[in-house]
């Protein structure tokens, strides 16, 4: 069970974590910034399926976390997903993504539109 969830006076109490987004076009792409702190890129998943990009993934408690009682808790926990709707034509064969310093940057380079399942993080 989530940290979250085992400490009522938790701003975060029961609530599910769910990634912020940036998003910026250029003339060759399309760019989007995601915030995972704490995640490892083995914990993150990205799936493309009808013109959806969907992130999904776990952001779990170290062991350290697990041992004691909370007394307060504002950190998130637990199972998340995110769903970006991506333009019309976009080379989903190319796209990139790559973790660093919790940010997980995603390049779709626009083109001509192709089909792929998903996308190794590096």
């Amino acid at each position: 069970m989530p940290q979250s969830e085992k400490c009522p006076i938790s701003p975060n109490y029961k609530k599910p974590f769910t990634p912020v987004v940036d998003s910026y076009e250029t003339d060759n792409d399309f760019k989007f910034f995601v915030e995972l702190p704490g995640v490892g890129k083995g914990d993150i998943k990205l799936d493309i399926k009808d013109k959806l990009l969907t992130l999904s993934g776990e952001v779990k408690a170290t062991t350290e976390e697990n041992a004691g009682n909370a007394r307060f808790t504002e950190r998130t926990l637990g199972a998340f997903s995110r769903t970006i709707s991506l333009h019309n034509n976009v080379s989903v064969d190319k796209i990139q993504a790559k973790l660093e310093n919790g940010v997980l940057a995603i390049t779709v380079p626009k083109g001509v539109p192709s089909v792929k399942k998903s996308i190794t993080i590096n």
